[in-house]
């Protein structure tokens, strides 16, 4: 391919085809990781086209090749000279989203903090906004602020509930409440909408999980115990696995304790009738580390 779209830049650089073929010269050395004749074929259809309307994609398309591998200074560069030129293009919230991803990889995580925030107050329109919510409700939650990553989640399945990363911002609203604590009321009707708003999104067996180990912390135990095995009707169930539920006898907090290796009935049984002796007994033959509140292989 290169071969070709060198060929037509030579031959007709101004013909009918000269622009495109130009492009995907620079396109396509990328593809091969050739920078130095990427970055020069870029630089010359620039310099060449500046009025082409491929130009400003161009620009955003080299720069998003770079920092997929690694170049993010070299990106970074990039970008700013296209927003210093194209701040209100179409394209212009793409680049500020990426600039953020450059600049929390170059360690400058405030900065990248601040841009997101710039591209939701100038482009609340965008579809970019989306991910732009996202990553800051990612980062929030990172450093423990589970309240401004609660709200971020939170934005974008009331904004945004047919975009793809929806269900998986509504369960980490969720998440994010239950973590926050003082949210207590929160984060059970926040699961409950989850659950049943995206039945199908693979996050569903998460949000079942702690919803019941929010019961358990309740002292409901027998509601848990519910919640724990319509979890594990979501588990796989190629190889005799049995989703053992029991209560953890150890300081006797009642905390469940659970494991989705293979078991036998006794235990499942035992545990549901709060033999927790008994199930502690079945659980110790398994063969697999037992955590509270969380699986463990």
């Amino acid at each position: 391919a290169v071969e070709i779209f060198q060929a037509i830049t030579e031959d007709g650089p101004f013909s009918e085809y000269g622009q495109l073929a130009h492009y995907r010269l620079g396109m396509a050395h990328l593809a091969l990781r050739d920078y130095e004749p990427a970055v020069s074929a870029f630089e010359q259809f620039i310099s060449r086209y500046p009025d082409s309307p491929l130009a400003p994609k161009s620009w955003v398309d080299y720069a998003e090749n770079l920092s997929t591998l690694g170049s993010f200074k070299e990106a970074m560069e990039t970008l700013n000279a296209f927003l210093e030129k194209n701040p209100k293009h179409e394209l212009a919230p793409r680049a500020a989203l990426l600039r953020a991803r450059c600049l929390e990889r170059l360690g400058q995580v405030d900065k990248a903090v601040a841009e997101l925030e710039n591209l939701i107050r100038s482009f609340p329109k965008s579809p970019i906004v989306v991910e732009a919510r996202f990553w800051l409700g990612a980062h929030y939650d990172r450093i423990k602020n589970y309240a401004k990553a609660q709200e971020q989640f939170d934005l974008i399945h009331r904004s945004a509930p047919s975009h793809s990363l929806a269900p998986e911002a509504a369960y980490f609203a969720a998440l994010a409440a239950y973590r926050l604590g003082q949210n207590k009321e929160d984060a059970p009707r926040l699961i409950e909408a989850f659950v049943k708003e995206f039945p199908a999104s693979p996050w569903v067996f998460d949000a079942r999980f702690l919803y019941a180990d929010i019961l358990t912390e309740r002292g409901k135990f027998q509601d848990a115990l519910s919640g724990f095995a319509a979890a594990s009707t979501l588990l796989s169930t190629s190889a005799d696995p049995l989703y053992v539920i029991a209560l953890d006898t150890a300081g006797g907090t009642g905390a469940f304790t659970v494991t989705a290796k293979s078991a036998t009935a006794t235990a499942a049984t035992e545990a549901a009738s709060n033999d927790t002796s008994a199930a502690a007994q079945a659980l110790a033959t398994l063969p697999a580390v037992v955590t509270d509140g969380a699986l463990s292989s």
